[in-house]
């Protein structure tokens, strides 16, 4: 019998932190805060020796997992890790990328994943707290706590005038990064969405793919962030980007509405057409299912499908994700490979749903 290793508990469960939580949380499904940090006296992980990031795993490891939130956590040195275990991390947000050098890097994940710290990836220490829903002030108190309790032992590398040091010029400053990851369909078939990214643009704010896409966002989830570190306070960049958070979250509100009273068929249509293609289809790219995703989540929150629960579409759109579905037990095909493993999971856990409903 295998026995079971750390990487293993994450790769079995959804993402504990996406979860419907609070009258928005349908449209802003997470926010999240990063703070990049680096230990004064020495280079950045670039340009640091083998046995400089192996000292500094060891001194920031030490003081990070002293501190409560970490307590009865995770701890992946990631030299020991492979390629798909890594990949893994990258899907579950608590790795940016997957480094090809990744002697004396490791990440220290909390229990509920709600924490993780990086060591020895672009900087010294890359920290990030994670919330269900939009709770921007809470992420803020989570993360200054606990940089008041790294800095009586860690020194910082800090200049009067710049700020924080870090390695990516864009992050010198406060090195706070702040985003709000939200679920906007309606607003994508209303056609508002251009306009939407043009006023945001002007706000010094920037709308990407959300969840891990890597070009063009997919299944209608974008990431609202700030673009610099520079001139503005922790606090006023929270605020602000909450304001624009909420300001999205009536507008989409407003075009969910509108699309109803005028094209109630169109939408009936488009969620109908992807919740059937999703519990017929053979072959899925994992493009198509988060597309598909997508509309069956807009179907959920306006009533249109009763026999599936949100916590079940979250879990698909990481599942699906080629490092977990790599972990399927089922035979692997030749030909189309992984579309055709991903598209017989989710054809097994929409029936399985349906099932369950109708035996309520």
């Amino acid at each position: 019998m295998r026995r079971e290793r750390p990487i293993d508990r994450l790769a079995e469960r959804g993402l504990p932190w996406l979860v419907p939580a609070g009258p928005v949380s349908d449209i802003a499904l997470a926010c999240r805060a990063t703070l990049v940090r680096n230990v004064a006296g020495y280079p950045f992980p670039r340009k640091a020796s083998a046995a400089q990031r192996r000292e500094l795993q060891l001194r920031i490891g030490t003081a990070v997992l002293a501190q409560e939130p970490f307590a009865g956590g995770l701890q992946f040195d990631l030299a020991a890790l492979g390629v798909p275990e890594r990949d893994l991390l990258v899907e579950r947000e608590l790795l940016p990328v997957v480094d090809s050098e990744p002697e004396g890097q490791a990440a220290l994940v909390t229990a509920d994943e709600s924490h993780c710290a990086v060591l020895n990836e672009t900087d010294h220490l890359r920290r990030q707290a994670v919330r269900p829903g939009l709770e921007l002030p809470h992420l803020w108190h989570d993360l200054s706590r606990l940089e008041s309790a790294l800095a009586t032992t860690l020194p910082f590398a800090f200049d009067k005038e710049l700020g924080y040091l870090t390695a990516r010029p864009e992050d010198v400053g406060t090195g706070l990064r702040v985003s709000v990851l939200m679920h906007l369909p309606g607003l994508l078939l209303a056609e508002r969405m251009e306009q939407v990214r043009n006023g945001l643009e002007a706000l010094g704010l920037t709308l990407a793919g959300g969840l891990g896409a890597e070009a063009e966002p997919e299944g209608n989830l974008y990431e609202v962030s700030h673009r610099s570190c520079l001139g503005e306070s922790e606090e006023r960049t929270l605020a602000r980007l909450g304001r624009v958070a909420g300001d999205l979250i009536v507008k989409e509100r407003h075009a969910r509405q509108w699309l109803l009273e005028n094209h109630p068929a169109m939408v009936a249509d488009f969620v109908g057409r992807a919740y059937g293609t999703l519990s017929h289809a053979r072959l899925l790219s994992a493009r198509e299912v988060r597309d598909l995703l997508s509309a069956v989540r807009l179907g959920i929150d306006l009533g249109l499908i009763s026999t599936l629960a949100v916590t079940l579409v979250n879990e698909l759109l990481l599942f699906t994700r080629l490092a977990h579905l790599q972990r399927e037990s089922m035979p692997v095909p030749a030909g189309e490979a992984w579309d055709i493993v991903r598209a017989t999971m989710v054809r097994q856990r929409l029936r399985q749903a349906a099932r369950n409903a109708r035996d309520k």
